[in-house]
């Protein structure tokens, strides 16, 4: 029993990293884009200049200031704001759902990918073995959306 217990913990917290880290990529990956935009069209504003933080800031920037259509009504961005509420609940809480909306965003990707995420002991958020590869096909879809967008005039 002990063994079981410490491989799902080892397991969880290595997906949890895992993810993390996929999601930092994905942010600087947008960030590095926000610059190379700016750069390119000679913009006064900067990314760090657009109110909220993170994937939303960067997508802000692209929208408001560049004029990209960012693929707000695309599959990926819905679920990636749902991702990034996940992510704020690993980094920042350790993994432990608390308010309502944390959990109605776990339940709801519960719903959607079975298996690949729920609430276990204790309120911690566990990560099943689907949960990485769910992520990585959900940032490649938004990488392709985004790269398939246009300026707005």
């Amino acid at each position: 029993m002990r063994v079981r217990i410490k491989h799902v913990l080892i397991s969880s917290m290595m997906r949890q990293s895992l993810f993390l880290t996929c999601h930092a990529l994905l942010e600087s990956m947008m960030n590095d884009l926000c610059d190379r935009l700016q750069g390119r069209y000679g913009l006064a504003a900067s990314y760090r200049d657009m109110h909220g933080r993170g994937l939303e800031r960067a997508r802000a920037y692209l929208v408001k200031v560049v004029g990209l259509r960012v693929a707000a009504d695309g599959r990926s961005w819905p679920i990636i704001q749902n991702l990034g509420k996940v992510r704020n609940l690993i980094a920042h809480a350790g993994g432990r759902s608390s308010e309502k909306e944390e959990c109605a965003v776990i339940s709801e990707l519960a719903r959607t990918k079975t298996g690949c995420i729920k609430t276990g002991v204790f309120g911690m958020v566990e990560l099943g073995p689907s949960f990485v590869p769910f992520v990585v096909d959900t940032y490649r879809s938004f990488l392709r959306e985004l790269c398939g967008s246009t300026i707005e005039s």
